[in-house]
């Protein structure tokens, strides 16, 4: 964290004193700056910390016009995932299922068609979902039969 005070950047210790506050686990999290000799108040700065990424682990073809996905498990009290799914590597037009476990099966898919998949993790706290960044991006083709 960087504090500045009129366009001087300060020195944590010299400066300033910065406390945490709940920042050991996902969810919403407080830093406490407070002000040493010259320079006098605190400031409180809420910020989220955020569940890690998965990892698509396998994504394989399934029956005809179905695919299998498997995720690496998120730590930390997840929630659930949410897998997103494109015929376009943009996520134009996508389509997103929200699962609990690490594994689904995709179906009705169009054969001789390329998609792309993306997953991401979140954690509910309260009425609010905090979410992961999403996974690196896997490509599967459907092949015809």
């Amino acid at each position: 964290m960087t504090v500045t005070c009129n366009g001087s950047v300060l020195e944590n210790g010299k400066d300033y004193r910065l406390s945490y506050k709940n920042a050991k686990n996902i969810g919403y999290a407080t830093a406490v700056i407070t002000g040493i000799g010259d320079y006098t108040g605190s400031r409180r700065i809420s910020f989220a910390i955020r569940p890690k990424s998965p990892s698509i682990k396998k994504l394989k073809p399934y029956k005809s016009s179905a695919c299998k996905i498997l995720l690496s498990k998120s730590k930390g009290g997840i929630s659930g995932y949410e897998i997103s799914l494109s015929e376009n590597a943009k996520f134009q037009k996508k389509t997103t299922k929200k699962i609990s476990k690490t594994s689904c099966v995709w179906k009705k898919l169009k054969e001789g068609k390329s998609y792309y998949v993306r997953a991401r993790s979140y954690k509910k706290i309260g009425k609010k979902k905090l979410y992961s960044e999403y996974s690196k991006v896997k490509k599967l083709r459907i092949k015809k039969k």
